[in-house]
């Protein structure tokens, strides 16, 4: 046994190097698809429609307001005509009212929630559009509110304020007040978990509210991110288009060389491609300065969560081309040190090659010329000696078969070779 192990040392460590590279590539599949608010393209589209979400987070200095969604839309939509993007034919089957692109948009602020006396202080994060589209919560109770409800008063809450407000996560249509101003919860959400869930969150609790209650509550009406779902039939179709619509940024005429996209008030992000290989070699390229942003954006809890992600991610890359690479080196040498060794040429195997062929190609004519003319191919040999008048040699039945195909190859000519 350890003179196997010996003998076969190398191959064991490549195999053992091998399987961890492909659990590394595996850690990385599973960590980005347990993003469920990165995933809205994938949800939205369908094999015959390429989509991408792309996200826009903007400085809280420099929000913008709904009415400056009304404008980016239809600056979109007039993009997306101009390159023969309309019509229901390219909006997937099955999605809703057959909208071609969604988009949602949010902005945060601060309150007291209050009950019965007890009271907590929460996190605000007033919504519209389809928002609820790209970031689906896990409902204990309850539903989401939709943005076109006449009442703005609905709210929903985490599973943390409902414990310490209700006691209860069931507390679909039970009252509470927001900064003094009475709302009704329409549903109960379950709090994500895990290390960066938490860090990224904080202590305090996140309600969900809509953005005419977030202005109300708190004077805030600057939205800081902006979401989107756009077809996307060429790479980076969606997010030069959100660039040149919303960051007045045209990367047709220019490389992102030639412009300082970090010194503006907007970050793009094409989420749905951002933990694919050639994304995470960015970030491992970016190590070390990735963290010293020279803008000012105060990002959401779900969007520092997935930077950690893709971090995590990016180790996971590297640690996989690193057990790749032994097997990789000694497979190449190994492939080299049999291509020196070896003991066949390029002219030979093609001949090995042709003669294979031409046998299989005699093979076919005699079975032929069996069924054809009921006569086998011993007996066309023995009737060319006939006609020599002696057998002075026996000639094998490829020569002959030659000398019939150079008379012409036709069965009514078999008498004439």
């Amino acid at each position: 046994m350890v003179s196997w192990i010996k003998r076969h040392g190398k191959l064991i460590v490549c195999l053992v190097l091998f399987l961890t590279g492909c659990f590394c590539m595996w850690r990385i599949h599973s960590i980005s698809g347990a993003l469920i608010s990165q995933q809205g393209a994938e949800r939205w589209g369908d094999k015959e429609h390429s989509y991408a979400q792309v996200s826009a987070f903007f400085l809280q200095e420099a929000g913008i307001s709904e009415n400056a969604i009304s404008g980016y839309r239809s600056q979109i939509q007039k993009s997306l005509e101009e390159a023969s993007i309309t019509g229901q034919g390219d909006a997937p089957k099955g999605t809703e009212k057959g909208r071609l692109w969604v988009d949602g948009y949010s902005a945060e602020g601060e309150s007291l929630a209050n009950r019965g006396g007890v009271s907590q202080s929460v996190d605000l994060i007033g919504v519209g559009g389809d928002f609820f589209l790209f970031h689906p919560q896990s409902m204990l109770s309850g539903y989401y509110f939709a943005s076109d409800e006449a009442m703005k008063d609905r709210v929903v809450i985490d599973e943390t304020l409902a414990w310490k407000l209700f006691g209860s996560p069931d507390v679909e249509g039970m009252n509470l007040t927001l900064g003094g101003k009475p709302c009704i919860v329409a549903g109960v959400y379950r709090t994500e978990e895990g290390r960066e869930e938490d860090a990224a969150m904080g202590e305090r609790a996140k309600v969900f509210i809509p953005l005419e209650l977030l202005t109300e509550l708190t004077g805030n009406s600057a939205i800081t991110c902006y979401e989107i779902l756009l077809p996307n039939p060429v790479s980076d179709f969606a997010k030069q288009l959100v660039l040149k619509n919303i960051a007045g940024v045209d990367l047709s005429s220019n490389t992102s060389n030639d412009i300082d996209l970090e010194n503006m008030d907007i970050k793009v992000i094409d989420n749905t491609s951002r933990y694919s290989i050639k994304s995470l070699l960015g970030v491992i390229k970016n190590t070390g300065i990735r963290s010293m942003s020279r803008q000012n954006i105060s990002y959401p809890y779900w969007e520092n969560i997935a930077r950690a992600k893709e971090d995590y991610c990016s180790y996971w890359l590297l640690g996989g081309a690193l057990c790749f690479l032994p097997p990789l080196v000694l497979t190449g040498a190994y492939g080299v040190k049999r291509w020196r060794n070896r003991k066949w040429t390029v002219k030979r195997l093609w001949e090995f090659v042709l003669a294979k062929q031409e046998e299989r190609v005699v093979k076919n004519w005699e079975k032929r010329q069996a069924e054809e003319n009921n006569l086998t191919f011993s007996s066309l040999v023995v009737h060319e000696d006939e006609q020599e008048g002696s057998v002075k040699n026996t000639h094998s039945s490829l020569n002959i078969w030659r000398r019939w195909k150079r008379a012409g190859g036709s069965k009514n000519e078999k008498n004439d070779f």
